[in-house]
């Protein structure tokens, strides 16, 4: 019954990822960090070692080895090390994605596109509200840049990263 729960509770943890990224970094970077714990749990409880010895995780790793050893030589190694040290979840979110897609397949991907698709239809729509309307969502101020251009941000307020 746990196992269960756990595992439908990692399904929809990386479904909803993609709409968390409109929020900013701390949803998106959660739901990386727990849905990377409980891929980690579901791989020692089934035995799951061949997503540990793919040639992707090997390269993830000695990637992830380098940016760490950089981090370290780097004249400001603190500040470094800030960005680079928990560099590790992303590659068990794609180890995560990779399992889920073997799991579930065709249902994943389904909804996966979905997810997508939702996060930028919510994106876009908030953009072309206030490129139309002139009115931002979150504040009733308009970005205007050095050259007086209006700057779109949509949902994401002061900050101008609609298009990233």
């Amino acid at each position: 019954m746990a196992n269960i729960f756990i595992s439908r509770l990692n399904f929809y943890l990386v479904l909803f990822f993609p709409i968390t990224i409109i929020s900013g970094p701390f949803l998106p970077d959660l739901i990386c960090s727990l849905s990377g714990c409980i891929f980690i749990y579901l791989s020692i409880k089934h035995k799951l070692k061949k997503y540990f010895i793919s040639k992707f995780f090997i390269l993830f790793l000695i990637f992830y080895l380098i940016i760490l050893t950089s981090s370290l030589i780097s004249k400001n190694p603190i500040h470094s090390l800030e960005s680079s040290l928990f560099y590790f979840r992303f590659g068990f979110l794609a180890l995560n994605f990779w399992y889920l897609v073997d799991t579930n397949g065709e249902k994943f991907l389904k909804y996966l596109t979905y997810s997508v698709i939702t996060s930028i239809l919510i994106a876009s729509f908030s953009g072309y509200f206030e490129y139309f309307f002139q009115f931002i969502i979150n504040d009733n101020s308009l970005n205007i840049d050095k050259n007086n251009a209006i700057r779109i941000s949509g949902i994401f307020g002061e900050e101008l990263v609609l298009g990233s």
